[in-house]
């Protein structure tokens, strides 16, 4: 608790003190700096000076000296207390302000540093499609060779004629299902869907996060990463040259397999008219 005493004089701020330690409390002269923690309790006046009380809490000292000043023959200075609890009012609500102005800076700086992580992180992940993608290919290129290798094989035993029992025309039809087609539909087909196909998916999710999080950055006026716009034509033209790739890969399987198909119904004729390998069904082709 304190009193502000006006004018200032060491005389007067001195009589006061002992005045008021009369009761056996102790009060001290002292200069009072600004502190927000002491309210007004009241303001009072006496022949030529004021007394401003100011107390913390639930100010109980502070209304039971304002009470002493009143038996002390002090007066209650009213427009003195409106004007002080008008300027605390404005600068409590100051203070408001400032302080949501910067919860609101804080924010907003916490949500770019949030959405410049999440960019970086979908940056980091798209500089690995150009390669990933070349390795899906690469072994779809291997899955292809086989089967060309073996529609070689099933033109190599058709050369062998029907066989007794029809048994050569058993083995060219399980050539050209159970090897050439298989190779066609379960390994092309399969790294065309779940490998290349899946991973183009994958990259064309995190292109379209990426595309909305700089736009979002730019919207906050923060910085990209750097090699954001790069690592983005990277990736799209890595996913336009997969796709092509895979689809030519499709293409010649699905050639190999049909001829594969072709020879074993040639050869499933007459007596062994029912070995014959049924439809090959095309592998569709990625988008």
């Amino acid at each position: 608790m304190r009193v502000l005493l006006t004018p200032t004089s060491d005389a007067g701020c001195s009589a006061l003190a002992k005045q008021l330690s009369s009761d056996g409390s102790f009060w001290t002269v002292r200069s009072q700096p600004d502190d927000q923690g002491q309210l007004l309790v009241c303001a009072m006046k006496r022949t030529g000076y004021s007394a401003d009380v100011e107390d913390t809490g639930a100010q109980i000292f502070g209304q039971q000296l304002c009470s002493w000043f009143l038996s002390q023959g002090w007066t209650e200075d009213t427009a003195t207390e409106n004007h002080l609890a008008n300027a605390a009012a404005a600068a409590s609500a100051s203070a408001a302000t400032a302080a949501a102005a910067a919860a609101a800076s804080q924010e907003a700086a916490d949500q770019l540093s949030r959405d410049q992580n999440a960019a970086a992180q979908l940056v980091s992940s798209l500089r690995g499609v150009p390669g990933q993608l070349t390795s899906d290919i690469q072994t779809m290129d291997g899955h292809l060779r086989q089967a060309v290798d073996d529609l070689a094989k099933t033109r190599g035993d058709a050369a062998n004629g029907q066989g007794d029992n029809c048994y050569n025309v058993s083995t060219v039809q399980y050539d050209a299902t159970s090897k050439v087609g298989y190779d066609a539909t379960n390994d092309v087909g399969y790294d065309a869907t779940n490998d290349v196909g899946y991973n183009i998916n994958e990259a064309r999710t995190n292109l379209t996060s990426l595309r909305q999080s700089l736009q979002q950055i730019a919207a906050e006026n923060g910085a990209a990463p750097a090699d954001a716009s790069a690592v983005i034509g990277n990736a799209t033209n890595a996913i336009a040259t997969a796709i092509t790739q895979a689809n030519n890969d499709i293409d010649k399987a699905n050639t190999a397999a049909t001829a594969a198909y072709n020879v074993a119904a040639g050869m499933a004729t007459g007596s062994c008219s029912g070995y014959g390998p049924g439809t090959f069904q095309p592998v569709q082709h990625i988008q």
